[in-house]
């Protein structure tokens, strides 16, 4: 009868009668393998590989009949490795020794499976099955009663003590920790936060180095603080006695404040409603300077003398206030000495009350009227308020010549409605004797229109000796936006002629002003 190999080592089980004459090498061997089981192998797997078989040999030396096994190699994803034959029924201790931080996930069949992350290790039940064959954590449900760690314990899911623990190192706990009681006799070192769902309480001292949040706080006994209370939200109290410092970097809502000594503020202090002082704001450091309060005054105090003052009805500053004669309704910067200087805004000298008057020795000396524009010396006529000035450039345009337009200019100046003008003309070709000599473009029309009323602006300069035997005589007149050429003939006194003399070239300066 011919040997087997059935068991979980697969070791060579001899048939009576077999192996006659050597059944000691046999057996020999069947003793290394035994011994090998008990031992130590490694098995590597091809780089990169995503699946790979480890089959325990017939009878011959295999890393992977050992008891505890680890597995090598570079991964760069997880790698299922299935562990034959599939009857096997045995414990074993596997390593994930690969580098790349990938998982190794043991299989048997097509049962249970046990992923082992890279760099840890676990041990394995393989359930023989066959085709269905299961590989179990032997320590998923690990019942010890008296477990001695020596270095770092790490648990992932729930750890369930029912008796007591007895640690001596660190316990890093990266999940949720329910503890129905706990006993500390030293001391408790905390990195982050502590939550606490039920109630806390203290025999003795609470050393907190870093931050304590605090959703409600009930103190039936005192606090003694040696440093500082750093409130965030709202601190509630029926009475609180401070003896040191309270450093406040938020927002604090007091109802009511009594307080029977100084107040030293470093920064600014914000009162979003009413502030109500008896007397006077003194400053702490110049007890001569001071804001006073009086019947419907507001007085503003240097040197103990008042340069400022407020009173109902008027608002005016002066060096010794006196409140002007009829200045009610109006608000002052008076300086009261014998100049008796002031600017105000009201009707005293006018019936203007939106004017802005500035007074010297009691008289209006120029006013900025409600409707806009400045009059002078108490004039409250509309009509002579000077309203507007402007300064600025125009193009000056020319019929029927050519002109240099790169050496043309305009120039004007308006005061009210008065508009003075004045432009250069370089004239390069004017051969049309009889044609109409006209400039447009002025900054503002005329305001005559009919020819009755326009006015001339006369030529103050040019290029005489081209312009003509009338040239000397020739002038401009106002129609709407155009400057008409004109000149008075020599026969006829003050008949306008339109005409412009032949000639080549010349030069115009006009200048002048009219009525906008």
């Amino acid at each position: 009868m011919a040997s087997t190999y059935v068991n979980d080592l697969r070791l060579n089980e001899m048939a009576t009668g077999d192996a006659s004459g050597t059944w000691g090498t046999t057996t020999n061997t069947n003793l290394e393998l035994i011994g090998e089981a008990l031992g130590y192998g490694t098995e590597g797997i091809t780089t990169n590989a995503d699946t790979h078989t480890s089959t325990i040999a017939d009878g011959a030396t295999d890393p992977v009949r050992a008891m505890y096994v680890k597995y090598t190699g570079t991964l760069d994803s997880a790698c299922t490795i299935t562990i034959a034959p599939n009857t096997v029924n045995r414990m074993q201790f596997i390593e994930n020794g690969t580098s790349g931080s990938q998982n190794i996930i043991i299989s048997q069949g097509s049962g249970a499976n046990i992923t082992i992350p890279a760099g840890d290790t676990k041990a394995v039940y393989l359930d023989g099955a066959g085709s269905g064959a299961a590989v179990v954590d032997a320590f998923a449900s690990l019942n010890v009663v008296d477990l001695k760690v020596q270095d770092d314990l790490t648990v992932t899911d729930d750890l369930i003590v029912n008796g007591d623990i007895d640690l001596e190192g660190a316990i890093d706990v990266n999940g949720t920790a329910n503890l129905d009681v706990v006993d500390i006799d030293g001391a408790v070192d905390m990195a982050t936060t502590l939550a606490v769902a039920g109630n806390v309480d203290f025999n003795g001292d609470l050393d907190v180095d870093g931050t304590t949040n605090l959703d409600v706080v009930d103190i039936d006994g005192a606090v003694d603080m040696a440093s500082t209370l750093a409130v965030a939200g709202v601190l509630t109290g029926a009475s609180l006695d401070i003896s040191g410092d309270i450093d406040i970097d938020g927002t604090s809502n007091l109802d009511v404040v009594d307080i029977d000594g100084a107040v030293d503020m470093a920064s600014t202090l914000a009162v979003a409603g009413d502030m109500s002082i008896a007397a006077n704001i003194i400053h702490t450091g110049d007890t001569d300077t001071s804001i006073g309060f009086d019947t419907n005054t507001i007085n503003f105090t240097t040197g103990n003398v008042v340069g400022m003052s407020m009173l109902s009805g008027v608002n005016y500053m002066a060096g010794t206030p006196t409140e002007p004669s009829g200045s009610a309704e109006r608000s002052y910067i008076y300086h009261n000495n014998a100049s008796n200087t002031s600017l105000h805004i009201g009707n005293q000298h006018g019936a203007d009350a939106a004017a802005i008057h500035f007074e010297t020795r009691n008289t209006v000396r120029a006013s900025i009227m409600g409707a806009g524009g400045l009059t002078f010396n108490g004039d409250t006529a509309a009509a002579n308020a000077l309203d507007d000035y402007e300064e600025g450039s125009w193009t000056p345009v020319c019929d029927n010549v050519t002109t240099n337009s790169s050496s043309m200019y305009g120039i004007y100046t308006k005061i009210g409605n008065i508009c003075h003008v004045h432009c250069k003309i370089d004239v390069t070709v004017a051969s049309l004797p009889g044609a109409q000599f006209n400039i447009s473009g002025l900054p503002f029309a005329a305001k005559e229109s009919s020819d009755a009323q326009q006015r001339a602006i006369l030529v103050v300069g040019g290029d005489m000796a081209n312009m003509g035997s009338n040239g000397t005589h020739m002038q401009f007149r106002t129609n709407g936006s155009v400057l008409q050429g004109v000149w008075i003939n020599s026969g006829a006194t003050n008949t306008w002629t339109y005409n412009l003399q032949d000639s080549t070239s010349f030069q115009v300066h006009v200048h002048g002003f009219y009525t906008v």
